[in-house]
């Protein structure tokens, strides 16, 4: 895996997992096997995530998205796979949206709301 620029001022894998596993009712993890399986999509690029999330509820997604505000860790969401052209990768905080949010509650007879 290509060697990147570490922010020396932005907290680190284990410490964002740290943070993070108290407050989010998901799975938080930082080792090696999940986030170089992040790592990757389709496409020729790889960036290796700081820590991957598999919220459970929208607040998790809410609460890890406010403390990455915070820490300036940028964050992406991956899912059902749409987006492999190198889009769905980062090296902050990766959300794991299709192991928990994988089915449809409700839909708005007008399509306007999915949930």
């Amino acid at each position: 895996m290509p060697q990147q620029p570490e922010n020396l001022t932005a907290p680190k894998a284990a410490d964002i997992a740290a943070d993070l596993a108290p407050l989010v009712r998901g799975d938080v993890y930082d080792d090696i096997i999940h986030r170089a399986a992040f790592a990757t999509d389709a496409s020729i690029y790889q960036l290796l995530p700081a820590c991957v999330i598999a919220p459970k509820t929208p607040n998790d997604i809410v609460v890890a998205v406010k403390y990455a505000a915070a820490n300036k860790i940028p964050v992406v969401a991956r899912g059902a796979g749409s987006g492999v052209a190198g889009e769905s990768l980062g090296t902050g905080i990766v959300f794991d949206v299709m192991k928990y949010m994988n089915k449809i509650l409700a839909v708005e007879n007008d399509g306007s709301l999915v949930t």
